[in-house]
């Protein structure tokens, strides 16, 4: 334990980046540079990342999916019953619906009607 945290804190000693693929080895490994000030900002990284995904074809919200299934450990830890899948987002009718057609005021009708209505 000792030897490992030696190499964690040393200059001298690279990270292990075995198992990283070829095309993200580059952007981890200045992730993980040792002065603060080398590592690249978060925004940077995440275009990066949306760089990779794009070159392969892959929208983004796939690419993420499949990394993390691909990436997933299960651990004893884990619950033992599936957490709830998140609510889907809503989504944004307003390029497909004509604005004033009858299918826009049932929709604005449904959403005011939705809005005072008590949540449970």
């Amino acid at each position: 334990m000792a030897a490992l945290c030696m190499n964690i804190v040393s200059r001298d000693v690279p990270p292990d980046l075995t198992g990283v693929p070829a095309e993200l080895a580059p952007l981890v490994a200045a992730m993980l540079a040792h002065e603060p000030t080398d590592r690249p900002a978060v925004p940077e990284v995440y275009d990066r990342l949306k760089e990779l995904a794009a070159a392969g074809g892959t929208a983004l919200p796939v690419a993420v999916r499949r990394l993390a299934v691909a990436t997933y450990v299960e651990r004893e830890t884990d619950p033992p019953t599936p957490v709830p899948p998140p609510r889907p987002r809503r989504r944004d009718l307003s390029e497909v619906v004509v604005p004033g057609s009858v299918v826009a005021r049932l929709a604005d009708r449904l959403r005011g009607d939705y809005a005072a209505s008590p949540r449970l």
